[in-house]
């Protein structure tokens, strides 16, 4: 099973010029269907983690499936954003499922320092949601172990209206971004980096080399 259907050649000169890039239907429909099952069979215990925010969204870790292969998710992630790929560390493997009465205007906020680069998959999105960043204004590397919060009131956001199957990117530990009306949403966030630190041994290959980050 692939995970995209994408050719990473086609969206890394946007990256690299803009630090973002949206990719409409990204997602592979076999993965998508794979996920969206996924969901409802475990939403009931999705959130009963370390990992969930009380009144904004349940969130637990997600199992790759077998017959996925990390090494291809790897090579696709590098050769869109430019990271390293030998160092690549999966720092994050996230489903995240938003509460009915979630914020629809919260603040904006920048990922862990591990999540250099965030990548989201859009899996049940409403209409009226949408992902909004900030690709042109502070770009400051968040180095804490936790996210950090704002409010952003100026610059130039970016405002994407996805639908299940895309696939966003960006920098998350140096990007301010939010969800606008995300109750109902359903995303699955996959987070990069190339300086192999996996605080929450979330990557498969998980070894004590990956828990010290070079800062």
């Amino acid at each position: 099973m692939k995970v995209f259907t994408f050719d990473p050649a086609e969206y890394s000169a946007h990256y690299t010029a803009h630090g973002w890039a949206h990719i409409p239907g990204g997602i592979d429909p076999e993965f998508l269907a794979y996920v969206q099952e996924y969901t409802g069979e475990h939403a009931a215990d999705i959130g009963m983690d370390q990992y969930a925010i009380k009144g904004k969204k349940k969130q637990g870790k997600f199992e790759i499936p077998e017959g996925v292969r990390l090494e291809e998710l790897l090579d696709s992630i590098a050769g869109v954003t430019g990271l390293e790929r030998e160092p690549l560390a999966l720092s994050e493997r996230h489903l995240q499922m938003y509460d009915e009465y979630a914020d629809p205007q919260p603040h904006a906020h920048k990922d862990r320092y591990s999540s250099q680069v965030s990548v989201g998959l859009s899996i049940v999105v409403p209409e009226e949601s949408s992902l909004v960043f900030w690709p042109n204004g502070d770009r400051e590397v968040n180095r804490n172990d936790k996210a950090a919060y704002a409010t952003i009131e100026d610059g130039d956001p970016v405002e994407i209206f996805d639908r299940p199957g895309d696939v966003v990117m960006f920098g998350g530990n140096s990007t301010w971004h939010l969800r606008r009306k995300a109750a109902g949403t359903v995303n699955l966030y996959f987070k990069f980096n190339d300086f192999n630190y996996d605080p929450l041994k979330e990557d498969p290959r998980h070894t004590d080399a990956m828990d010290v980050a070079q800062r």
